[in-house]
């Protein structure tokens, strides 16, 4: 079990923590497999009404979901539409992509709650379709953040 501020989550298997000088990123590396996992506060949304955080939490998948394909190089990489989904008072999003120059697939569960917005991105490199998205679904089912 990892906890850290603001959130917890179970990896499977051995992971070992990869450093960050960002208080608000950690990231995570798998021992056996070429995966990780990268978890990011994108910010703060107390104070937020349930209005205005819903449009905010759109707005922030969409410019997400566009970085993927606009950095330099990544041109070619196909990404999902963002499924969204809430439960409580926590809002959801995921979508998947696919970098074939790298053989690189990826994970990203945008979470919003009262409190803060959250990014949980799983990449993994050299992975079956069905492998990576079992390992993604593992860990995001795990992820528990304050409501």
């Amino acid at each position: 079990m990892i906890t850290e501020p603001g959130f917890r989550l179970t990896l499977p298997d051995e992971w070992t923590p990869i450093a960050s000088n960002d208080p608000t990123r950690w990231g995570y590396q798998a021992a056996n497999t070429t995966d990780h996992l990268t978890a990011s506060i994108l910010g703060d949304t107390s104070g937020v009404d349930r209005d205005q955080r819903g449009a905010v939490f759109h707005k922030l998948v969409a410019l997400r979901r566009r970085v993927e394909t606009k950095m330099p190089g990544f041109e070619n990489v196909s990404v999902t539409e963002a499924t969204f989904g809430e439960s409580g008072d926590v809002l959801a999003a995921l979508y998947t992509g696919f970098d074939a120059a790298r053989n690189r697939r990826f994970h990203c569960l945008l979470l919003g709650s009262t409190l803060a917005a959250y990014a949980f991105y799983y990449e993994a490199v050299d992975m079956t379709e069905s492998e990576a998205e079992g390992r993604a679904k593992s860990i995001f089912n795990s992820i528990d953040v304050p409501r």
